[in-house]
């Protein structure tokens, strides 16, 4: 049993028990998976034990095999929800990967502005789908005031903002954000958009008047069903097919389609590719895939 049991993970230098072994790596990891599609490989072990050693000290635990036994007996969705905020990465910036959002100004805003005005419709539905601390929403709803400008109030076109966790949800709701995260910002933007606290690090929030535009909702992508009324005229979901294995990709990309209207666009990251291209989407720019057609016309 050596092969099972052996140690991934050493407790570190203050000499603790908090050690992860391959058996109870394998049990959490899987209940991650099935909880969230997470996937973690094992030679991410020793990142997942120090990400989740804190919170073992927090809760009083003094070995992961305790830990992972009361989890497996009760896998609250309180106590999952601690352990997704641990796992997932937060790290996020305004304007990452800046093409997309030119893409959003100068491209896609244009052309479906255009065809839903023919269509006597001012329903703009644009979902940011793993939106961390707020970051990418904001960006979003940025790009929104700089292509309507005066007009914006003609248009229902405010951003729905998801994630996994409340961690970074209850970040994204107070929209507080370091001189080093608005730092790459033109300062137009800086100064239409946020106002400095008068606080010694000099922090920046988001503008609440444009901050109330952005809906924050807390969701996990992998659940059984997604409650949303209306289909998504564009879905940012970036740098999040990362996580997943292919049958969890396969499985987020068939629930994008089916959440995107017809030819909508689904943005993913920008050294992130599609399994399903081919079947359910059409390359069209960069990190940017339309939806295909289905035979039905649904």
């Amino acid at each position: 049993m050596s092969g099972v049991r052996g140690k991934y993970v050493s407790a570190g230098s203050n000499g603790g028990p908090l050690e992860l072994n391959n058996l109870d790596f394998h049990r959490l990891s899987g209940l991650i998976r099935a909880h969230s599609g997470i996937s973690i490989a094992p030679d991410k072990a020793i990142i997942l034990a120090s990400r989740l050693r804190p919170l073992l000290r927090e809760k009083d635990y003094s070995s992961f095999e305790g830990f992972v036994a009361d989890v497996l007996r009760n896998p609250s969705e309180e106590l999952m929800g601690h352990i997704i905020d641990r796992v997932a990465t937060n790290y996020t910036y305004f304007f990452r990967e800046r093409e997309h959002f030119e893409y959003l100004q100068h491209t896609a805003l244009p052309e479906l502005t255009a065809r839903l005005q023919r269509e006597r419709c001012t329903d703009l539905r644009i979902w940011s789908a793993a939106c961390s601390t707020g970051a990418e929403a904001y960006s979003i709803r940025m790009v929104l005031g700089e292509f309507f400008g005066e007009r914006y109030d003609e248009w229902r076109a405010g951003v729905l903002a998801t994630d996994i966790s409340s961690t970074a949800l209850a970040a994204a709701a107070v929209a507080v954000y370091s001189p080093q995260a608005v730092s790459k910002l033109p300062a137009t933007l800086r100064a239409r958009y946020f106002e400095q606290l008068d606080v010694p690090d000099q922090r920046f929030r988001f503008r609440e008047k444009f901050r109330s535009d952005v809906i924050l909702r807390r969701l996990n992508l992998h659940c059984a069903e997604v409650p949303f009324r209306q289909r998504m005229h564009i879905v940012f979901c970036r740098n999040v097919l990362m996580y997943f294995d292919l049958a969890g990709k396969a499985f987020l990309e068939s629930r994008m389609y089916d959440l995107l209207e017809e030819d909508g666009l689904l943005v993913i990251g920008l050294t992130e590719t599609l399994q399903t291209e081919d079947a359910l989407f059409e390359h069209v720019e960069h990190g940017v895939f339309r939806r295909r057609r289905s035979p039905t016309g649904s």
